[in-house]
Parts: structure tokens; C-alpha cells; sequence
């Protein structure tokens, strides 16, 4: 389409992309984290506005995004504009504005054009998470003030025209084309407000805390043991949030448990001195389950965030939240690549692989984890214990997100207004 930078594929992000995104932490940490995420199918693609050449120069103006459209009902696509890192004065700035809103039709005119997966109904939808919020009146355009917020968004292309103020979309009204902006946008529905919140890896004095993997369930309630999810118990967890999720995913994601033991003494269970967040021998899964009841779980995304943390009604108010989110914080503090998370490259050396990313890459300087060992969380904003939980780890707030779907049918006709603004016409 005329009037877009080019969007270049990354065969290799960990090589040619990651140098780039770096310097821009912690904005780009859900991106660089996905990107560093140990599994990539075929289906996933990494995307930039700039070409896969490795440089010492990174361009001063950029999106990149990574998508993967087999993830659906789950988050299918994560994308970064460096608009985001500049103060609110600039951003303000229409030539600025117009910049980022080239850059990131561009991604997703890209991501229209991709193939098909394996899902032969794939919805013309496109679940797009953790988006920043100074990012969304750049893609939906005047349609932002007709969208109604909703707990989760939609894949269903009639449910998500129905989260509009109205009949019809401003950007599918002919008096709007002519507005300033181009009239409507791409995004179908968004979700509420989420903040989101940046924790720095504890240091090994804070309690909970388990160097090497070593318990130290004598810090929990008594009755109460460290464990992992186990794969079979996977549907009931799912069935306790409303967010989709789906058992392949979680059962790839690194967990950390609580388990309540009624009638026995955990400490003299096989599972209280196992080690920090693994996968247990069959008869070790199959005992620990006859003697422990789940009452408290976290997973690590794989964008490295957060991500369903629960705590049964009855077993709340004994500090169990905090205590597995700092465990499995610092399971990922000591070491990200026993979570899954694989080494980034810093432009320095290597990072190699193949051609979704997958390989470790050349040994040598230049590569490091990336961040440090900081995590992040993304809590809606009307959530207040899961707020505190956050406080409570050290975390510091940093922007509001939301998750959008983005109608990618729309695309073509938005780029095709892009052009004709910038014809004149």
C-alpha cells in the first residue's frame, strides 16, 4: 500500500531485533520477553519497520510487534512504538502522531496478509494485548469514543459491533472520512483500563524467597506446601477466570502452588522438598494430589508477565498471593532460562537459531537476559487487592494498557484513506 514504511520480517529476532527494542525498557520488556520465550511455532512471526540488518545505529523511530494467530482464543499479537517513550508535548505533535499511525498500519497490513494457520475459521479479528494507551486513538481513530469498554474483549466480529454507542461505527459512516485523522480506526472492541506494574527481582534476604531451589515452606501458614500445577488439574484453574485461556499454553508456562494438607504433615510429603518450579515424576503427581488440595497458583506468561494468579476464597487473607508471586518472581530473578526464557542479544554477539528464533545463538559477550530479572503485571485498574499484591512485591506503577481487537478487514480501507490524505485527495 502506498504511503507506509515497509514492514520487514525478522526470521531472527533474538539477532536483529532485540538489539533494538533494549534500549527501550522497560516498554519494550512484554515484546522482548515473548520474543525470548523458548517455544515459537511456524505460525508466529516477528515484524518491523526496519530492515533485519544488524547495526550499532538503531533507528530513532520505529514499531515491531510479534504475532502468532494459532494463540487464539488467547492474546495472538504484541506490538511496541517508540511513540510511547516520548513526552506528552511530542506525542501531541501531528507529525509525530502521523509517523507512529504509518508505522503501525503498516504492521498490521502485514499481519492482514499473513496466511492462514491451522484454525480454518480464524476470525477476522485480531486479540492484541498489553497496547498502550497513548497508542490507541492512533488506531481507532474517532471510533475510540463509541467503543464501550468490556471485561473481555471479543473474537466474535457481531459482538464486538455491538460494543459500540450506536448502530454503526463512525469509521463505516461517510461523513466521517473527511474528519481530521481519517474518521474511524481498526479496533473492533477494547478491554477496561489494566495497569500495568514493573517488580524488580527480590533479593534472596526477603522471605519466600528459595535460593537454588531450596523449600522453605516453614514460611508458609502451617499445613500449607510450595508445589507446581500439574497438567490434569489445568481445566479447573481455567475454569476460575473469565480471561481465556486454554491447557496447551498454560501447560507450557512455569507455575508455582500452594497446597493445603488437612490431615498430614507436608514437610513429610515427597513435594515439600522438592525443588523450585519443575515437572514432577507421574507417581509423585499422582500422590501429592491425594494429599494436597490447590488453593493457591501464578503462572509466567509468556511475555514474561503475571498471569493468573487465584487464591481459593476460603484459604485468603493468609498472605498466599504474595507468597507464590515471589517464589515464582524469583525462580525467574535466578535463572530465566530454567523458566523459559532463552538469552537476548544486545547487538554485541551472537543470538542466532533458526528461522523462528529458536536456536540459543553464538556463545560470548553480548548476550544477557535482557532485563535484569524484572517482571511485570498488568492489573485492572478497579482490582484492588491484586493491586496490593503488586505494591507489596516492590512493584511500581508504570501505564495503563488494554487489550483491543483489532477487525483487520478494516485495515486496507484505513490505509487507503492514510493515502489519500497524503495525496490530498
Amino acid at each position: 500500500m502506498p504511503h507506509l514504511p515497509p514492514a520487514h520480517p525478522h526470521p531472527n529476532p533474538l539477532r536483529t531485533l532485540t538489539p533494538q527494542l533494549l534500549p527501550h525498557l522497560p516498554h519494550t520488556l512484554p515484546l522482548l520477553r515473548r520474543i525470548a520465550f523458548h517455544t515459537s511455532p511456524p505460525t508466529a512471526h516477528t515484524l518491523s519497520t526496519f530492515p533485519p540488518t544488524p547495526t550499532s545505529t538503531p533507528p530513532s523511530s520505529f514499531a515491531a510487534t510479534y504475532v502468532d494467530r494459532s494463540r487464539a482464543p488467547e492474546t495472538e499479537c504484541w506490538i511496541f512504538s517508540t511513540y510511547e517513550r516520548l513526552p506528552q508535548a511530542q506525542q501531541d505533535e501531528p507529525a509525530r502522531k502521523d509517523e507512529a499511525r504509518r508505522q503501525l498500519l503498516a504492521l498490521l497490513n502485514a499481519i492482514a496478509r499473513l496466511p492462514n494457520g491451522p484454525n480454518a475459521k480464524q476470525s477476522p479479528l485480531l486479540v492484541l494485548g498489553t497496547l498502550n494507551e497513548c497508542l490507541l486513538p492512533l488506531l481507532a481513530g474517532r471510533d475510540l469514543e463509541h467503543l464501550l469498554p468490556q471485561p473481555v474483549v471479543s473474537r466474535n466480529i457481531d459482538v464486538a459491533r455491538a460494543s459500540y454507542h450506536g448502530k454503526r461505527r463512525p469509521s463505516e459512516r461517510k461523513e466521517d472520512e473527511e474528519e481530521e485523522g481519517g474518521g474511524g480506526g481498526v479496533i473492533a472492541s477494547l478491554s477496561v483500563p489494566y495497569q500495568k506494574w514493573f517488580i524488580a527481582p527480590p533479593p534472596s534476604s526477603l522471605p519466600l524467597y528459595t535460593p537454588k531451589g531450596k523449600e522453605k515452606s516453614a514460611l508458609l501458614p502451617p499445613n500449607y506446601t510450595f508445589s507446581t500445577v500439574h497438567k490434569n488439574e489445568l481445566p479447573i484453574l481455567i475454569a476460575r477466570t473469565s480471561i481465556p485461556r486454554t491447557v496447551a499454553t498454560l501447560a507450557d508456562l512455569c507455575s508455582v502452588a500452594v497446597r493445603y494438607y488437612a490431615n498430614n504433615n507436608p514437610a513429610a510429603s515427597p513435594s515439600s522438598t522438592s525443588s523450585s518450579p519443575s515437572q514432577k515424576t507421574k507417581p509423585e503427581e499422582e500422590g501429592e494430589q491425594q494429599r494436597g488440595q490447590l488453593v493457591a497458583w501464578a503462572f509466567l506468561a509468556t511475555d514474561g508477565s503475571l498471569k493468573s494468579l487465584h487464591v481459593e476464597a476460603e484459604h485468603r487473607g493468609q498472605g498466599l498471593a504474595k507468597a507464590v508471586s515471589r517464589r515464582l518472581l524469583a525462580a525467574l530473578a535466578e535463572d530465566s532460562g530454567a523458566v523459559g526464557f532463552r538469552d537476548v542479544v544486545d547487538g554485541g554477539g551472537g543470538g542466532g537459531g533458526d528461522g523462528n528464533g529458536n536456536g540459543d545463538g553464538e556463545e560470548g559477550k553480548g548476550k544477557h537476559n535482557g532485563d535484569e530479572g524484572w517482571a511485570c503485571s498488568d492489573v485492572a485498574v478497579d482490582n484492588v487487592e491484586s493491586a496490593g499484591v503488586a505494591r507489596g512485591l516492590g512493584g511500581r506503577e508504570g501505564w495503563r494498557v488494554r487489550w483491543v481487537s483489532v477487525d483487520l478487514g478494516m485495515v486496507e480501507t484505513v490505509v487507503g484513506r492514510v493515502g489519500e490524505e497524503a495525496g490530498g485527495g
